[in-house]
């Protein structure tokens, strides 16, 4: 099934387009800590990534738990609502007096804590909305590539914002983008409602589930090493796209933020290209798409790091675009064709966590290791690190099917 086939629906265009508003909203949010924490902390300023994935770590789990127990309905408008409440205390804070550190800390942990409810109760409401397998595959690369699609459009946003309102407002048009955010699943309730699992009762309950979950996951051969790998990938993406290249485009371009959102936007394009295509298709072999997607982020890395010219940074920023949804795609479709049903968000939820830890490695290595490396020595360790990565699993899972991933 082509992958925009599901938005003939009524609620699934309605869903798509809010989420399309507030992912929109992340990428400018994204855009603007990343630029003021640099501006005003240097290199620094990856301790602020890593205090938000500090977050998702120590509470990810009770996240899909929280999915699979209770009305997702009421959980994510509940998140969104907070989210829009804590995306204003910089515009605030700038008006009362100047930013500070803590304020920026405050923001993106305040925006990862509730990030935690609302994106496994996402994942657990979608099955609703759709009735066939191929549809919710098509489903899942739609709403997999609402943040692909920001990365195009933001950056396009943030030039022309740039131009009419303070940095800081950025965050005034986030807060705004998770209200509607808020009101159109308000008004899909009936459609997004699901029947979630009564549990065994009690914290004893809630911990016995996610033991379950969190065994099921190390049972599964695939998902043990795909999870290992992400914190690598993670930990490497983190560093080049929020500390080297915003630090370099500081040095050699000075307060241009266009640049850093031109580069965004050319990763975003090949993004959500890629993500259209496989969407659409059946995939045969898991194994090979997801590790040719870490072949191609390494590289990226690699050309983004060599002596600098524009034509060739956007190219390989458009490289590494590729690999993302090769990756993230392959999870999301074995987490509906392999997870028992009552475990969907707790299994949901071990991915966000892993992405953490490789926050929290990328971020807290990255000052220390510019202390001996330049951003682009660095962007080139990371690449080689990911391409060896991606050449590793493409030895052992090439011939991966569905299926054939609980061998312990």
């Amino acid at each position: 099934m082509f992958v925009l086939t599901p938005l003939k629906k009524p609620p699934v265009a309605l869903l798509w387009s809010g989420q399309v508003v507030s992912s929109i909203g992340d990428e400018l949010h994204r855009v603007a800590l990343v630029w003021i924490a640099v501006g005003l902390l240097g290199k620094n300023a990856a301790y602020i990534t890593a205090a938000q994935a500090a977050v998702i770590i120590l509470l990810g789990l009770w996240g899909g738990l929280l999915a699979d127990r209770r009305d997702p309905v009421r959980t994510m408008i509940g998140a969104d609502l907070a989210r829009a409440g804590v995306a204003l205390i910089l515009p605030i804070a700038v008006m009362v007096g100047d930013v500070e550190a803590w304020q920026l800390y405050a923001t993106g942990i305040g925006l990862s804590l509730f990030g935690v409810m609302f994106n496994p109760a996402l994942q657990v409401s979608l099955v609703r909305l759709v009735d066939t397998a191929d549809a919710l595959h098509a489903l899942n690369g739609l709403m997999d590539g609402t943040r692909r699609l920001a990365r195009i459009l933001g950056p396009g946003i943030v030039g022309g914002l740039a131009l009419l309102i303070p940095l800081h407002h950025f965050f005034t048009v986030n807060a705004v983008t998770y209200l509607v955010s808020a009101l159109t699943i308000f008004i899909l309730a009936r459609h997004l409602g699901v029947v979630v699992a009564a549990g065994q009762g009690g914290g004893s309950g809630a911990w016995l589930e996610t033991r379950h979950a969190v065994a099921w996951v190390a049972r599964h051969r695939f998902l043990r090493f795909y999870l290992a790998g992400l914190i690598l990938t993670t930990a490497g993406w983190v560093a080049v796209f929020y500390l080297c290249l915003p630090l370099h485009l500081q040095e050699t371009r000075g307060s241009d933020i266009g640049a850093f959102g031109l580069i965004i936007a050319a990763y975003g394009c090949a993004n959500i290209g890629v993500n259209l295509v496989l969407a659409s298709r059946p995939v045969v072999r898991p194994g090979v798409v997801m590790y040719l997607g870490r072949i191609a982020l390494g590289l990226g890395y690699v050309g983004m790091a060599l002596p600098w010219d524009w034509s060739l940074v956007l190219v390989s920023a458009a490289i590494a675009g590729a690999g993302g949804p090769m990756g993230e795609l392959m999870f999301l479709i074995l987490l509906r064709r392999e997870v028992p049903p009552g475990m969907v968000g707790k299994v949901y939820s071990v991915r966000p966590i892993a992405d953490s830890f490789g926050t929290l490695l990328g971020m807290l290595t990255a000052p220390w290791l510019l202390d001996y490396f330049s951003n682009a020595e660095l962007m080139i360790g990371w690449g080689a690190a990911v391409l060896v990565l991606g050449a590793i699993g493409l030895w052992m899972f090439a011939g991966w099917r569905f299926d054939d991933g609980r061998a312990g």
